[in-house]
Formats: structure tokens, sequence, C-alpha cells
């Protein structure tokens, strides 16, 4: 099993990362066009699904987690002016690199720990998670790319710094399942909290992109769509 939760952590930060990297390269620094928001409608269905269809029933009641989950979320947004970021020009944010580093840190300490309950309460349910992870993985680093380069930091040296906080990921996955044996009954808090965490980034930080600018019918109809793709997609995983 742990070897599965590594891979699996593994593959949602690096091909994360990676996936963050060329779209870097093909937005060419532009990071609120219409691309990048419907990659963001795409992840907001899946991590809906996943928080409400997956993690919830195995939560098996246990709503405290949930809003621990969404608490977490919204002071750690606040924290690094996130709000800011999605919603203001780059050039007008000027929060210091380590504190973003640190708050990235945490975050993937999060997914990692949401990732490692996941498969320890069932494989299926770390599979989907580890996919719902993954996908607001990818629009999560383009945001924080867009921050750090344009705060002066290299290419290479922006590389560095999200790689490090990836690796935040495989700590809190160890650290969770090491540490198992001693949480056992807590786990429906863990994966409530996972749940309260997916529920807070889907309806605060990625489906508000699809509103912020006014789109046309085409691209509004584009949204819907990836938007039930996303859903579907989990769902499919889910029954397979």
């Amino acid at each position: 099993m742990l070897l599965s939760i590594l891979l699996a952590v593994g593959f949602a930060s690096v091909v994360s990362l990676i996936g963050g990297v060329i779209l870097l390269k093909r937005y060419k620094g532009e990071f609120e066009n219409e691309n990048g928001i419907l990659i963001s409608a795409f992840a907001a269905g899946a991590l809906l699904a996943t928080a409400l269809l997956d993690l919830l029933p195995e939560a098996k009641g246990e709503i405290t987690g949930v809003l621990i989950g969404i608490v977490v979320m919204f002071l750690l947004e606040k924290l690094l002016l996130w709000y800011h970021h999605h919603h203001e020009p780059h050039n007008k944010i000027k929060p210091a690199v380590w504190i973003l580093t640190v708050g990235d840190s945490l975050h993937n300490f999060l997914d990692g720990v949401a990732i490692a309950a996941a498969f320890i309460a069932s494989p299926v349910l770390g599979l989907t998670t580890t996919m719902a992870v993954f996908l607001h993985e990818i629009p999560h680093e383009l945001v924080d790319f867009g921050i750090l380069l344009s705060h002066g930091l290299s290419r290479g040296k922006t590389l560095f710094l999200n790689f490090l906080s990836a690796l935040f990921a495989l700590l809190g996955a160890i650290l969770m399942y090491y540490l198992s044996t001693h949480l056992i009954g807590y786990l429906p808090f863990f994966l409530a909290f996972a749940a309260g965490n997916f529920l807070y980034i889907s309806l605060a930080d990625l489906l508000p992109e699809t509103n912020h600018n006014t789109p046309s019918i085409q691209n509004t109809a584009k949204h819907i769509v990836l938007f039930f793709g996303g859903i579907i997609l989990i769902v499919i995983m889910k029954s397979l």
C-alpha cells in the first residue's frame, strides 16, 4: 500500500508540475486566458464529484471534518492572498516569495494526507482522490508560476521552488501512512477534511474563474461541458 500511495502522490505532484511547465511555456505568461479557465472548469467538476460522491460517503457523516477542512483552506488562501492572485493583475501583488512557497508546501502536505487517507480507506477511493488532486494542481501550478515569475525569479528558480514544495505532498502521505495505526479511528475525519478542502477549492477558487469575465455563448458551452466532463470522469473511475 505504501508503494501505491507514493506512486500516486508522485504522479499527482510531478506530472502536474510538468503540466504547469508545459502550459506556462505555451501561454507565455498569460495565466487568465480562456484555456486556463477551461482547465479550471474541468478540475472543479472532478473535485466536486470526488468530495461528494467518494470522500463524504466514506467519511460516515463526519461533518465536523468538512467544516474544518473548509476553514483551513479559507485561512490558508487569505494568508497567501490567493484570492487576489486569481482576480487582480499579477503586477499589483507583492507577497513575499517565501510566504507563497511555505503556503504552497502546506497545501501540498494536505494533498498528500488526503491521498494517503483515501488509499487506506480503499484503493478505488485513493485513485479517484489522486486524479482530483492532479487535476486541480495544474491550474494551481500556473498561478504559482506566474506569481513567482512576476517577482523576478528565473524560470529555473521558479521550477526548483515548486519542486521543493511538491515534496511536502510525499511527507504528508508518509506521515499519514505510518501514523494510520494510531489514527485509524480518525480516518473518517481525515476523509471529511479532504472533502472540505476539495469543496472549497472547487467552489471558491475554480468555479468563480469561469464567471470572472463575460464569456461568449460558445465558451459558456465549453465551460458547462468540461465541468460535467470532470464529474463524469470521477463517476466512471468510481464504477470501475
